[in-house]
């Protein structure tokens, strides 16, 4: 905390810093726990994507990583409703990435990934895989 007061960036989080600016586009993959990330992916965003880096408060509220692309895919234990996806579309989505000034391009619930059969998880795996070519693809042709 006393280095960010004093504009001071521990070099594992310049290292980090370093590899989403050279990014095009984040993909982020993880399970959800009790409706969220979890807390050590919590605690990367709170270090990683800090004032002056990712944001710029200023007078007025300004996101610095415009032009990045973000996917998001989440594990589910079991099923979730679309209210619950919606409030964590809504956390994540816009509080983190569009705050940052990213555009979400794609946030994929994957449920009961514990009980499904191996078949339908390599189909999930086949769904991200395809996914990620079509962003890259639309970005590649604009």
């Amino acid at each position: 905390m006393n280095a960010q007061k004093n504009n001071e960036v521990p070099i594992d989080i310049a290292t980090e810093q370093k590899y989403i600016a050279e990014a095009e586009v984040l993909i982020f993959v993880f399970p959800i726990w009790w409706n969220s990330m979890p807390a050590v992916l919590k605690g990367y965003i709170d270090r990683v994507f800090s004032n002056g880096f990712a944001y710029s408060i200023n007078g007025e509220v300004k996101g610095l990583l415009n032009g990045k692309k973000v996917m998001i895919f989440n594990s589910l234990g079991g099923d979730t409703d679309e209210d619950m996806q919606n409030a964590m579309r809504t956390t994540i989505d816009k509080g983190i990435m569009e705050f940052c000034g990213m555009d979400v391009e794609l946030h994929r619930f994957f449920p009961n990934v514990i009980d499904v059969d191996r078949q339908t998880r390599e189909s999930y795996l086949d769904d991200i895989g395809r996914e990620y070519r079509d962003i890259i693809n639309k970005k590649a042709s604009k």
